[in-house]
Order: structure tokens, then C-alpha cells, then sequence
């Protein structure tokens, strides 16, 4: 069983955040009411930090690539396109799966 340090129900599904390390993801999801976690990110799948937020995030960010959490790249890139929604509905990380 997951370390979860949060969690929030969307249409039936329950989200946790997960310790990355410990558990071997940041974020999972689960559709049997908590008893099982499906990993759906780490915190190598990070890919850019949204642009409305870039300035605020940079020290945070680049501590996280000192610590080899992700690339320092993800401190500079820019986020990708996101379907059109805003910084405050999404929040401050962008993630994208890797093939």
C-alpha cells in the first residue's frame, strides 16, 4: 500500500499522491476504492513548468534537477501545448508520458 501524502475523488476514481521514491511513483490513481494504485507519473516524466509560473518556480525546479528528480530542462523548455487549459486550472507542473 502506498505512503499517500494526498488524495481527491474524480468521477469514481481516487487520486493519490504518492511518495516517489518509496512507492515508485508521484501519482496514481486507483478504481477499486483505495485497495490498489495504478502508477500514472513519476517525477522523471515532468517535462516543463508552465510558463504563467515559470519565474516563481525556478528555484524550486532547479533544486529538484540538482537532486537528479528531473532534467534541468525542465527548468527552461517550454511547456507543451496543454488543449487549452489555463495555469490556474491545471496547475504549476506540466507532465507528459514517455513512449
Amino acid at each position: 500500500m502506498p505512503q499517500l501524502r494526498a488524495l481527491a475523488e474524480r468521477d469514481g476514481k481516487l487520486y493519490g499522491a504518492a511518495d516517489n521514491f518509496t512507492d515508485g511513483f508521484a501519482l496514481g490513481v486507483s478504481t477499486d476504492e483505495g485497495k490498489t494504485f495504478r502508477p500514472m507519473m513519476k517525477y522523471g516524466d515532468v517535462s516543463s513548468i508552465r510558463p504563467c509560473v515559470r519565474e516563481a518556480c525556478t528555484d524550486a525546479c532547479r533544486m529538484l534537477a540538482t537532486a537528479n528528480l528531473w532534467s534541468d530542462s525542465v527548468c527552461t523548455e517550454r511547456a507543451l501545448a496543454d488543449g487549452g487549459a489555463g495555469c490556474a486550472a491545471s496547475g504549476k507542473i506540466h507532465g507528459r508520458r514517455r513512449s
